[in-house]
């Protein structure tokens, strides 16, 4: 008789552990979906952080290599912002690669493929269509003295972020409408 009582008492108990041992796999499952979820974020946001970075650092270079002299800098580069505009591409100056160019014409062909890279028509799919590029980008040059012999070039390139951060902002090249999703690399050098 005993052994009858005992049967029905642990009627279901099997159900249950395999309902909780369920929930607990369950919940691992999502944790690891929500890490892949994180994961891929963050791998977005390393890329156009590496991104801006190349592009503003192709601009140093370029200014660099022009061969002008720190007023000439001042005077050409200081204060060109471009904002990325998919709608509104450069003029395509005269090829400076290929053909000797003035100074004015090597200007204009340097502010030129800077701003292809910010918004990135460099790379095109074979549709025609841009493939890479920041997220609402915008560059800024700043160029200053630094002391009597050295000239100071700041190149900045802002984007808009998938995530907000907090805390206080100083923006040196803001985007319209930016926000707290807006992210800024920049690269300074002495020429």
């Amino acid at each position: 008789m005993q052994q009858t009582n005992y049967q029905t008492r642990q009627k279901g108990v099997g159900l249950i552990e395999i309902l909780v041992a369920l929930m607990v796999f369950s919940m691992g499952m999502l944790g690891i979906a929500s890490l892949q979820v994180i994961s891929k974020r963050s791998s977005f946001e390393a890329q156009q952080r590496q991104e801006a970075v190349l592009i503003a650092n192709d601009m140093i270079s370029r200014i660099k290599n022009s061969g002008l002299t720190s007023a000439q800098i001042k005077a050409y580069y200081h204060g060109n912002d471009f904002a990325a505009d998919p709608l509104t591409p450069p003029a395509t100056p005269h090829d400076c690669l290929a053909n000797s160019c003035t100074v004015d014409q090597l200007v204009a062909y340097d502010l030129s493929r800077w701003h292809k890279n910010i918004y990135g028509s460099s790379v095109e799919a074979s549709s025609g269509q841009n493939i890479s590029g920041l997220a609402s980008a915008k560059g800024c040059i700043d160029v200053t003295e630094a002391d009597g012999a050295m000239t100071k070039v700041t190149v900045t390139v802002a984007w808009l972020s998938l995530s907000e951060m907090s805390g206080s902002k100083t923006r040196v090249c803001a985007i319209t409408d930016g926000g707290d999703s807006q992210r800024e690399v920049s690269i300074n050098t002495f020429i």
